[in-house]
Parts: C-alpha cells; sequence; structure tokens
C-alpha cells in the first residue's frame, strides 16, 4: 500500500473533527464494519457508486476518476507539476505528465506570452544638425562666422 501526501483544507480538517467527535472511532478513522479493520476500497468503491447515481450522475466514475479529477484541477489552479507528482505518489515524472490535458476554455484564458514580453523604448532621435550654408541662422552660426572672419584680417 501506497502512502500519500494529501492536502488537508481548514474546512475539510473542521469536517474530519466534527466526524470524530460524533463517531469516536476507536482505532481507525474510517472503521470496517467490524471495527478492527480499516474501511477497504471496495466499501468506498460502492458507496462512491451509490452516492453519485443518487446524485443523478450518470456518467460513468470510479475513485480513479476522482484523483485524476483532483490532479487536473491542481494543474489548471497552477500548482505545478512536480507539485503534483509528489501529491500523486508518481515516481515518473511521465506518468503525471498524463494530466496535462487541459480544458479549452482554460487554454482561452492563458495570456499571451509575447504580450507580457517588455518592449523597449527606443532612444530619442536627436534633432538634425544645420548645414551651413544652407540658411541656418542662429547664434552657433553666427559665432562660427565670426570666427571664420577673425582670421582673415
Amino acid at each position: 500500500m501506497n502512502d500519500y501526501l494529501v492536502p488537508l483544507s481548514l474546512r475539510l480538517l473542521a469536517e474530519l473533527r466534527a466526524y470524530w467527535r460524533r463517531y469516536r472511532p476507536q482505532r481507525w478513522l474510517f472503521p470496517s464494519a467490524s471495527d478492527q479493520q480499516p474501511l477497504c476500497a471496495g466499501s468506498v468503491q460502492r458507496l462512491f457508486h451509490r452516492v453519485r447515481a443518487r446524485a443523478g450522475i450518470d456518467k460513468p466514475a470510479t475513485m480513479h476518476t476522482l484523483r485524476h479529477s483532483f490532479a487536473t484541477h491542481l494543474l489548471e489552479a497552477g500548482v505545478d507539476i512536480l507539485t503534483v507528482q509528489r501529491i500523486l505518489g508518481h515516481r515518473q515524472l511521465s506518468t503525471t505528465a498524463r494530466y496535462l490535458h487541459l480544458r479549452s476554455d482554460h487554454l482561452r484564458r492563458l495570456p499571451s506570452l509575447l504580450e507580457l514580453l517588455p518592449v523597449p523604448t527606443p532612444p530619442p532621435v536627436p534633432a538634425p544638425l544645420p548645414v551651413a550654408g544652407a540658411g541656418a541662422s542662429g547664434p552657433a552660426v553666427e559665432s562660427a562666422a565670426a570666427s571664420a572672419g577673425e582670421g582673415q584680417a
């Protein structure tokens, strides 16, 4: 039997505590009818099928379907695949990779990575330099003309 890491939400913890306070199981949290052994997998599967039928769910499902759905929802919620691998108890990442099929509506909500790239702002284009003799005027042109005239005298 494998041991698995299972995230335990505060809400589930409160429910489990209420269950324990009500039933006070002695040895196993979920005992079999004899109280000497834990509830077996077959009993859990039969209970699951009864609850599924009572809920009006016609689609075929097993306990493994719940596990698969849980893994898919974790991935869609942004949990990284290595964490999901650890939670599911998979030795090989390729086993966990089977859960990577994502819903199409989830795929449509993904951001465009190109849109997230920063676009550098180009440096400002310097003003064109005035060309001498082309009607340019101003202090720099006049000063250059005055300096040129000093050397001729």
